[in-house]
């Protein structure tokens, strides 16, 4: 049989990529160290800056190592027409990961994980914001993922928060979020990269259990947990020493936000100009 010049040659036999890759995540978590040096327990840096957009009522900017995040804050506005009055107003949220964010590129078209992540942003903030102070109205929060290397929910809350506190919304506590990646019951991994999130471990059927992510929006003054999402299977100690774990965490990220407010408010001091007396 005469070859076929016009077809590209291939090679007889496929093989699966993620089977050549080797699957170092429990031994390179057993050294108590990761791929960026950090300890199991510590977190990345965190960069914070309200006031970035200025054709938003108020925005905030945020990196958690390579994640980069910004936020933009529209309203209260209008309702519309409606029915009926209603004396409390409403909170919606969208969140979005850019075509370029992910290793694998996302579509313009939200997806199940961006709705799902759009429906917990709205949970972790609704219980902080004071929804009866613009009644029949609107306030409209945009989470956009520039760079998604691991953490994207919870720096998207974080910066949320803080876009909300720069738009003069009257809010009950800022919302603080982290999360965890679980692997056994003595791996627990703070503030994972996205290495950290999605590498496979290979675990039989009947060691499948405490493996998984999970993440916390924590009101700090309030000491209240206002979103949690978890993936995977956790036992109920493990889920309680990660939910703790989480919590400690998202108290230093409070810190981080007083700081990004009151330099906020202090640059903003500073351009008013100086009353005279006359």
């Amino acid at each position: 049989m005469p070859n076929d010049s016009r077809r590209i040659p291939v090679p007889e036999t496929t093989y699966d990529p993620e089977e050549l890759i080797q699957n170092s995540c429990l031994e390179h978590f057993g050294g108590k160290e990761r791929r960026d040096d950090r300890g199991l327990d510590e977190s990345r840096g965190v960069f914070l800056k309200s006031g970035i957009n200025p054709q938003a009522q108020g925005s905030a900017y945020i990196e958690m190592g390579r994640t980069k995040v910004i936020c933009a804050v529209y309203g209260p506005r209008d309702f519309g027409r409606r029915d009926s009055y209603q004396m409390k107003g409403a909170l919606k949220c969208e969140f979005k990961f850019a075509p370029f964010s992910c290793h694998k590129r996302k579509s313009h078209v939200p997806d199940d994980e961006e709705m799902e992540y759009s429906q917990v942003l709205t949970q972790a903030l609704e219980p902080a914001v004071m929804m009866d102070k613009f009644p029949k109205a609107q306030v409209d929060v945009y989470a956009y993922v520039i760079e998604n290397d691991g953490g994207a929910l919870a720096a998207a809350i974080t910066a949320a928060s803080l876009a909300l506190t720069d738009a003069s919304i009257e809010m009950y506590d800022m919302v603080a979020a982290c999360n965890v990646r679980l692997f056994g019951k003595n791996g627990l991994i703070l503030d994972p990269t996205t290495f950290e999130e999605y590498e496979r471990t290979k675990v039989s059927k009947t060691e499948c259990v405490n493996h998984g992510n999970l993440t916390i929006a924590l009101l700090p003054q309030l000491n209240q947990v206002s979103a949690m999402l978890m993936t995977g299977v956790l036992d109920c100690d493990v889920l309680s020493e990660a939910t703790k774990q989480c919590t400690f965490a998202a108290q230093e990220v409070y810190a981080l936000l007083r700081d990004a407010v009151t330099k906020s408010y202090q640059n903003g001091s500073e351009l008013k100009p100086e009353s005279t007396d006359k």
